[in-house]
């Protein structure tokens, strides 16, 4: 039986049909699916917002001559990487849907691994094969086959 196999980061997740022969006669053959890179998620935050030296206004006599805001981040990569979490968890999700949710695979950072399978809905975890905590994004189809297929 054919399988999904899902190589998963917070910036990339590319995916592959493993193709078998059901009789054993020809090698396993990993085909590219799908394959979607973040650019927000290599953005620098630097690059998104702005905190210029001088931007906030430093406050006069009356007030005691303290200073104004900062513009601190407030928490802003965490929230970051739970959006990008959730649109990598239903980026797989309609994936594993539109191919009749196969039985599948999948290597994901440690870091972000149990997090990502919390986010997808059960009863496509249910069908979830091997789950490696890895980042393998960057693998050859090849080395793919190799992995996941025994």
């Amino acid at each position: 039986m054919d399988r999904i196999v899902i190589l998963a980061d917070l910036g990339r997740l590319v995916a592959y049909r493993i193709l078998t022969d059901p009789e054993g006669m020809a090698s396993p053959r990993a085909e590219l699916i799908s394959q979607i890179d973040s650019l927000d998620a290599h953005t620098k935050t630097s690059e998104k917002v702005s905190d210029s030296a001088g931007r906030f206004r430093r406050a006069g006599k009356a007030d005691n001559g303290t200073l104004a805001g900062y513009g601190e981040r407030h928490n802003m990569e965490t929230e970051n990487r739970k959006r990008l979490l959730r649109t990598a968890a239903g980026e797989i999700s309609s994936l594993l849907t539109r191919e009749g949710r196969p039985p599948w695979h999948l290597a994901a950072s440690s870091s972000i691994n149990n997090a990502l399978l919390e986010s997808i809905p059960s009863e496509i975890r249910a069908l979830l094969g091997k789950n490696l905590k890895a980042d393998l994004t960057n693998l050859s189809k090849s080395e793919v086959i190799s992995r996941f297929i025994s």
